[in-house]
């Protein structure tokens, strides 16, 4: 990938950032992921069109795709100030580095209320764990966090969910194993 064209993995482009990441995303379920995000995207033109075949005046319609756009817009702004800007101020964006693994439509979880199912790609090398939020949050002003590998203790695993929880300082953190387990120096987890 050419270096001057952006992606989704530039929420916060850094000098030195690396275009040499490798995807090892399932192809079905990525289209799969794809497909439903696309429908959920054009959902305002298909009640607009329901409720015009049904005769509704255009006023009302205007109306209900106002609250259809800005409801969620409100709701992703809320999630960004509340929960993701916390953790970009505490885990800062860091250069990807060369050699990256990533994988979309990935969930974590930050203590027991805090998760993010299925809407990040998780982006993984060397030194960090990079957290992309899904396009709704960026366009919101969330950016991609960075969580350093020799910073975490790995505290528990779970064969049953395939997530590995860890902690940075007092800030117990789940993920997907196959990223967790990357994580160089990290202490063998006890299994549950």
């Amino acid at each position: 990938m050419d270096e001057s064209q952006p992606n989704h993995l530039d929420t916060a482009r850094s000098p030195g950032d690396s275009a040499n990441i490798t995807s090892i995303d399932a192809p079905a379920r990525s289209k799969l992921f794809k497909f439903l995000f696309f429908i959920v995207l054009l959902e305002p033109l298909i009640v607009m069109v329901i409720l015009a075949t049904l005769g509704v005046p255009w006023w009302i319609i205007g109306l209900v795709i106002v609250l259809i756009v800005t409801i969620p817009a409100v709701v992703f702004w809320l999630i960004h100030l509340l929960a993701w800007r916390p953790l970009m101020k505490r885990f800062s964006t860091q250069p990807i580095r060369s050699g990256a693994v990533s994988k979309s439509f990935q969930s974590v979880a930050f203590g027991p209320l805090m998760r993010f199912n299925n809407c990040l790609t998780l982006v993984a090398d060397d030194e960090h764990l990079h957290i992309v939020p899904f396009a709704p949050l960026v366009w919101v002003g969330a950016k991609r966090i960075s969580l350093p590998w020799n910073r975490m203790n790995r505290v528990q695993h779970s064969r049953l969910t395939g997530m590995t929880k860890v902690k940075i300082g007092v800030q117990t953190i789940s993920g997907p194993d196959w990223c967790m387990r990357l994580a160089p120096g990290v202490e063998a987890a006890s299994t549950s």
